[in-house]
């Protein structure tokens, strides 16, 4: 039933499959009130921009077959909470009806920490006003904490669906469908292409598949192929330039940094190195490495635990070349200590006394054992971190080689690099 409604949007089939039911009910409204079933009051999208919010919510409309009332934030706060008001007032004259709030945590510019502003009041009294009237209302939000609990309750958003970045086959399936739009060399990977977009926007992956068109464009030629795509991957996601604009004597220490990253990567979770580049990130000092997070992530302590020691490997591997400090892996650190301080603080992996339960109540002494077990646990990973990369220097420095000379590496080619070193 769903692909009637939205035969036009790719992936995301359960949240299909709810909203099918939920137009049911606003279509044909006789067969769930014979068994005391009410109508749905109101239907609420929230995730980060640039995954198809708005899209559904213009789908459940026209599915509705019902006038719609469309309310942004597009005057002044005084203006604008009388703007609501006439919205609702229309929309109840017009029932059976729609009101779509799109955006609706920026009709406020407020935090989480002080929400009943008086546009998000006046929202819920408009809401409670025509409840039982025919008036649905769909909202869509970016941040959801932004909104008083009150508001987006039960009754008055019956349903609040949760839209997340694309991943696994869903990504597939929207890579697919870009490209097809699109004349392209048939050995285009589509499963390496989608890892390298993992939990990016379904904009993001239109944009990266329109860019990489651009450029067969430019060239004169008349299909796409994968060294376009992974160019625009480049250049949209990590946003780096097309060629190496450091000093180039910088050149030898970024691909050693990058080479440690993935060297590390693939002798603890072999295939999990998508790429390795050493074009520079516009929020990093040096290059990137691409490596792909299991589902399983969060579930592992030991893939988390691997996870630590390959972000650790980029210092390792230039300790151990140039015997010197890494100060381009600041960023690096602290995203490992993030991950050993949940260890410690969060999943009490190290035992109860040195997890800080409720920052409010805690004693000094907890916070430095926390600290002191984080420190030491960091100095166990980097020690673990420069052992593997010691013993593995012969692949780290055929790897080194290829990527000065290169630049930039797939996850096969790293592999076929430590295949045969």
């Amino acid at each position: 039933m769903e692909k009637k409604y939205f035969e036009t949007i790719i992936g995301y089939e359960s949240i299909k499959l709810e909203l099918s039911r939920i137009i049911d009910q606003l279509t044909n409204p006789d067969k769930y009130s014979a068994l005391g079933v009410t109508e749905p009051r109101g239907l609420l999208f929230f995730g980060p921009p640039g995954v198809g919010k708005s899209t559904f919510a213009r789908a459940v409309i026209d599915a509705s077959g019902r006038k719609a009332f469309i309310c942004r934030k597009d005057k002044p706060d005084g203006d604008f909470v009388k703007e609501i008001v006439k919205i609702f007032d229309e929309a109840e004259e017009a029932a059976p009806s729609v009101v779509f709030l799109d955006d609706l945590d920026k009709f406020a510019n407020e935090d989480e920490r002080r929400r009943d502003t008086e546009e998000f009041v006046t929202v819920q009294a408009c809401i409670d006003k025509v409840k039982d009237k025919g008036v649905f209302v769909i909202a869509t939000a970016n941040n959801i904490q932004k909104l008083p609990i009150s508001l987006t309750r039960a009754g008055r958003f019956d349903h609040r669906l949760h839209l997340k970045c694309p991943s696994g086959k869903n990504a597939e399936d929207i890579i697919a469908y870009y490209l097809s739009r699109k004349p392209f060399v048939v050995d285009m990977d589509i499963k390496l292409i989608a890892k390298l977009l993992a939990d990016r926007s379904c904009a993001e992956l239109e944009t990266v598949i329109n860019q990489a068109g651009t450029y067969a464009a430019f060239d004169g030629r008349s299909t796409v192929e994968m060294n376009d795509v992974i160019k625009a991957v480049l250049r949209v996601v990590f946003k780096a330039p097309e060629s190496f604009e450091d000093n180039e004597e910088a050149l030898p220490l970024v691909a050693c940094h990058e080479a440690g990253h993935a060297i590390v990567a693939e002798i603890l979770d072999p295939g999990s190195v998508n790429l390795v580049t050493v074009l520079k990130h516009d929020s990093f000092a040096s290059g990137v490495a691409s490596i792909h997070r299991d589902d399983m992530y969060f579930y592992s302590k030991k893939m988390m635990e691997n996870r630590v020691m390959y972000i650790l490997a980029g210092r390792a591997a230039t300790e151990i070349c140039y015997g010197a400090v890494d100060t381009g892996a600041g960023s690096d650190l602290g995203r490992a200590f993030d991950i050993v301080n949940r260890f410690i603080s969060d999943y009490c992996s190290k035992g109860f006394d040195h997890s800080p339960y409720d920052m409010t109540r805690c004693s000094s002494g907890v916070l430095d054992r926390r600290d002191a077990k984080v420190a030491n646990e960091m100095e166990y990973y980097y020690e673990k971190t420069k052992q593997i990369v010691f013993e593995n220097k012969n692949k780290l420095e055929k790897l080194i080689s290829q990527l000065v000379e290169k630049k930039t590496l797939l996850g096969d080619q790293v592999r076929e690099v430590l295949k045969c070193a």
